[in-house]
């Protein structure tokens, strides 16, 4: 696993990270814990965030949002990441007091979601990381796999199956468009 820590930081040797909460005490706590691996931004509501978001979309690898602020809901804050496309991979953390919006949020498209009061920091940097790992996994071969299948389909035999591909890659391929493999 340290083997991939390198790889996960980006050019000036350390990746962007969004906190977003209005509560200050909370701002500073994940600031400290994420600040040694990580370079830390921080916005107090939901417009503050989005502007943040879009200010930073380029460099941006992951946005912790806490749910219950002033001037915008941190549901809505993750909505509208979601529904823009310019930023919607983006992996967004929630973290709530309220355990009952996990599932609301992880449906909207959280990446995860961490209880308040914070667990122990190596929880949060864990998630944080991971979450990371996987945003950075999938920009890396989404675009290769989607050329992959593009030249499978275009090759196809009469029937419509993709020639040089094995059974086992066409249900990952088709799992991941979300197509029955029967």
């Amino acid at each position: 696993m340290q083997d991939n820590q390198a790889e996960l930081h980006s050019m000036n040797g350390r990746r962007l990270i969004l906190v977003v909460d209005d509560e200050e005490i909370n701002r500073a706590l994940l600031g400290t814990v994420l600040e040694t691996d990580y370079e830390v931004i921080f916005a107090e509501d939901g417009e503050k965030a989005l502007r943040a978001v879009e200010n930073n979309k380029e460099l941006l690898s992951l946005v912790i949002l806490d749910l219950i602020m002033p001037v915008m809901p941190g549901t809505e804050v993750l909505r509208r990441i979601k529904e823009e496309p310019a930023y919607q991979d983006i992996p967004v953390i929630v973290a709530s007091g309220d355990q009952s919006q996990e599932i609301e949020c992880l449906n909207i498209g959280a990446s995860d979601f961490i209880q308040k009061p914070y667990p122990d920091p190596g929880v949060i940097l864990a998630r944080v990381r991971r979450a990371i790992e996987l945003f950075v996994h999938s920009t890396r071969t989404s675009l290769p796999r989607t050329q992959n299948t593009c030249r499978a389909v275009r090759a196809s035999n009469s029937q419509g199956v993709p020639m040089g591909l094995e059974s086992r890659e066409i249900r990952a391929v088709s799992s991941s468009l979300s197509f029955s493999t029967g």
